[in-house]
């Protein structure tokens, strides 16, 4: 009898390729053909976490390989993540930059790889047109800044960081826009995004 992808003990290699979901260990396979996330490898994403969420309620692990992406997509898997009845635990891999830095963020446990390199860093914005069109979608872009910030900041107060240096939202807030606008791209090791709490542990 053939396999489903869809079914118990299913030993379907190449459904688990062609599909990124391992049914049976609960595991979803993040990876955007094109490296980044997009509209495409979101819609996938939320259909497997579909799949999962009907089968049962333990543990989602979901392993991801990405540079990052478009923030709309990107927010897509983070609220689907967030609405999720079943737990999800992310592990990162190679490079947890830009979005794939965010998206872990909505995971119940964040894990990295000792050799991921880690990035956080204000979306970049392009326009054209009319000042009144640009300045509004500049303020628009702001506001979503803001968001990415508090995002990072809800999840900073478990590292040991902010437990260290006796930190307040308000005093960890201006410390990582502070950081931001000073390094334009703030790279980490995956030793350092852990001590600043970016992520739990190192796998």
């Amino acid at each position: 009898m053939t396999s489903s992808v869809f079914g118990k003990n299913n030993l379907d290699i190449e459904a688990i390729h062609n599909n990124n979901v391992d049914v049976d260990q609960r595991i979803i396979y993040f990876s955007p053909e094109s490296d980044e996330v997009d509209h495409k490898s979101a819609i996938q994403f939320l259909k497997n976490l579909d799949i999962l969420n009907f089968l049962g309620t333990d543990d989602i692990t979901l392993k991801i390989v990405s540079n990052g992406g478009d923030w709309s997509y990107g927010m897509a898997i983070f609220d689907g993540i967030k609405n999720s009845k079943s737990t999800v635990i992310s592990e990162s891999y190679g490079q947890s930059v830009s979005m794939s830095s965010v998206i872990p963020q909505a995971c119940h446990k964040r894990l990295i790889s000792n050799h991921c390199d880690f990035m956080i860093h204000y979306g970049t914005y392009s326009d054209s047109g009319d000042f009144i069109r640009v300045h509004s979608a500049l303020e628009y872009t702001q506001n979503l800044n803001e968001k990415m910030v508090k995002i990072y900041v809800d999840r900073m107060k478990n590292g040991k960081f902010y437990k260290e240096e006796k930190m307040t939202s308000t005093k960890l807030t201006k410390f990582l826009k502070d950081k931001l606008n000073q390094k334009t791209d703030w790279w980490m090791s995956a030793e350092e995004s852990v001590y600043y709490g970016f992520m739990d542990e190192i796998l």
